[in-house]
């Protein structure tokens, strides 16, 4: 294989890989969150929080994943973000 285009591109290389590495930390660190409030609102005795928590968690587990990144991605389109 021929790698010499890998000099002049390597500081691309490294900030994309930093880049990721701060999306990966930012998504688990909000998943975290996000996941730590859903479980309490499903346990909790308050009716309204319990069946909205419920009602997310399920609708997310009936749809392929491909779906709910669609529907995301959209979202952010019809944004303008």
């Amino acid at each position: 294989m021929n790698f010499d285009f890998l000099p002049k591109y390597y500081s691309y290389f490294i900030q994309g890989t930093k880049f990721t590495v701060l999306i990966a930390f930012f998504s688990v660190i909000l998943g975290i969150i996000f996941g730590t409030v859903l479980s309490l609102m499903r346990i909790s005795n308050n009716k309204v929080l319990k069946a909205v928590s419920i009602g997310y968690i399920e609708f997310m587990r009936g749809t392929p994943s491909l779906f709910n990144y669609l529907l995301s991605t959209m979202d952010l389109i019809f944004l303008n973000l």
